[in-house]
Order: C-alpha cells, then structure tokens, then sequence
C-alpha cells in the first residue's frame, strides 16, 4: 500500500549523531515524507548500558551539534526521555506519524529492546524499518559453514574479501523535509550531562570539538599533519601520533563501515578527490573501513582501518599500506 506522504516519519537517533551517511535518515528523505528527528534518552534499566561521565560530557555537545545541523535546514532535534517503546508510541499518537525509521544496534540488549519495539509498531500498522549504519556487512553475511559466527580471525577475513565491495557512502541530503509540526521537546540542559561543581571539564574543549564537523576535522588534521610520520611515531606513546576518533566513532559522528565506498575507491591514484581513505590489510592486520567526507586528495598507499573486537570494542587505525598497526 502506498505511504500518505503527508504523515511525517520518525527518524529516531541513537548512537549515528550525523547527517552524513546515514542511511536511515536517506531512506526518509527518498520517501518525500517530512521527518521529525528525536533521540530518546532511555533508561539504564533498559539494558543498554550506564553512561559513564565523559560519554554524558560528550553526548550534551554532540546532540547540541546534531541539533545546530538540524536548525541549518530549518528543523531541530526532538529529545525525550524514557522507555524507547512508550515514547515512540506517544509521538506517533501526538504526530500522526505513520512509521518510524532507525539504524541498527548490535549489541545484544539493543537488538531484543529494538526486536521487541518493531513488533509491537507492526502490530499497530505502523512501518518500522531498520537499516545497517555501523558495519561493514551485516552479521548475518558472514557466518561459516556451519552457520555459526566466526572465531578465528584469518577465516574471518577472507570470507569479508569475499563479500565484495561495500555500499557507497551518502552525502546529506541537500534539504531534508522537516515536519511542520514537531512535537516538543525536553531541553537538554534537563538531563544534566554535564559536570558543575567542580567543573572537571573545563578544559575538555580545547582538545575535543564533539559533533560530526568536529569528527572530520581531526581526521582531517591526521592526515595532513600526523599521518606521514606514523609508521615511526606510533611506537612513542608520548608523541601525538593517533587519530583521535574514538569518541567521535563511539557515537557514530562519523560514519562506520557499513556503508561505505568500495576498496576501487583508491585505485585511481591521489589525483583523485575522494570521500574516504582505506587500507585493503592483510589477514592478521585489523580490518574493516571507515570512511570520511572531507574529500582530500590522497595517495593510493594512505588508509584508515576499522576493527570491531569480539567484546563490541572498536579499534580505528589510519596507517601506510605495509605499516602493521
């Protein structure tokens, strides 16, 4: 049947804080249906894990930067609090929204809350659609022969060769359609993220710019100021020889592999201008692709690698084609 696309869809946030990339927030705007943007704080009895200080400190900056992004097309970020299902289901009674749209989680207690809130919105004729926005493949793609999960690395990676290229990555859409009617939101300020008395992070600013414009700026800056040296400095400690992505990956700034530009991207050469700097690694070096906007102009040797840890941690490395890192 087809969409009223007069009735706005849910684009519900979670850990994918961009416009870049994602796919759930594409899939809205293919539709022509307006979206109303909200991202729900849900309870740690949810299962889904406490927010340790820092991330909180982290998290008031990237949703205020997420929600400036919002304003620039004329729309903001709706924000509320709560159990994930009943919040949704009140902004589809509040709004008339006829689906609700979101990237997928992959940890365990994420994908029951998620499994059992798709059910519920299908059961009440409202579209739920996930999509992948933070791996290279989907899970289910590489499995043995056996149909179980891989646990040995090296087979691990050549079924991933095997897998062929990875989708392309998305540029934000030039002008979304925001809802005319959002539903209102709870101020951030509200959630008291942020450290008072004392002020631990004060200073945190002067290193760190949360946000998806702050996530490309420091891969930016690693590639023009730090990446030539990085096959020596990386084993001094005290020299700033990293990339500093991980915050701006924990919270999805800045897209992970799932969608991203195929391994030809590189083969051109460095005349060419690109979105995204890889590495094609070898089985026992780490593995999967993230991938950035900045559109630099890079040589076929520079490469960023992501690897996703058997514990849902995440490695990110930028490195020479050759460097073991």
């Amino acid at each position: 049947m087809a969409k009223d696309t007069a009735k706005p869809v849910i684009l519900w946030f979670r850990k994918d804080l961009r416009l870049d990339d994602n796919r759930a927030l594409h899939a809205v705007h293919r539709s022509g249906r307006p979206v109303i943007p909200l991202y729900i704080s849900e309870p740690e009895s949810a299962g889904t894990g406490p927010l340790g200080a820092a991330q909180a400190w982290w998290l008031h900056h990237s949703l205020e930067a997420l929600d400036g992004s919002l304003r620039e097309q004329q729309g903001r970020l709706v924000l509320a609090s709560g159990e994930a299902l009943e919040v949704l289901c009140a902004f589809i009674r509040e709004s008339g929204a006829e689906a609700v749209f979101w990237n997928r989680r992959y940890d365990p207690a994420g994908i029951s809350i998620d499994a059992h809130i798709k059910h519920e919105l299908e059961k009440q004729a409202i579209e739920a659609r996930s999509f992948g926005g933070q791996l290279l493949h989907e899970p289910s793609r590489l499995m043995t022969g056996n149909g179980t999960p891989y646990r040995v690395y090296t087979p691990f990676w050549r079924a991933l060769e095997g897998c062929g290229e990875p989708e392309q990555p998305l540029e934000a859409p030039a002008k979304l359609r925001i809802a005319s009617q959002l539903p209102k939101s709870e101020a951030l300020e509200s959630w008291k993220l942020l450290p008072t008395k004392p002020d631990w992070a004060v200073d945190f600013t002067d290193l760190w710019t949360p946000g998806e414009d702050g996530a490309h700026e420091k891969l930016r800056a690693f590639i023009e100021d730090v990446l030539d040296g990085y096959k020596e400095n990386r084993d001094y400690p005290a020299r700033p020889a990293t990339s500093l992505l991980s915050p701006h990956l924990a919270f999805g700034e800045i897209s992970l592999p799932a969608s991203g530009m195929p391994h030809a991207a590189c083969r051109n050469g460095w005349q060419r201008p690109m979105s995204c700097i890889f590495a094609r690694r070898s089985p026992g070096a780490n593995s999967p692709i993230i991938y950035s906007s900045t559109s630099r102009v890079l040589p076929r040797t520079t490469g960023t690698s992501v690897s996703t840890a058997s514990n849902g941690a995440t490695t990110t490395t930028i490195s020479r084609r050759g460097a073991a890192v």
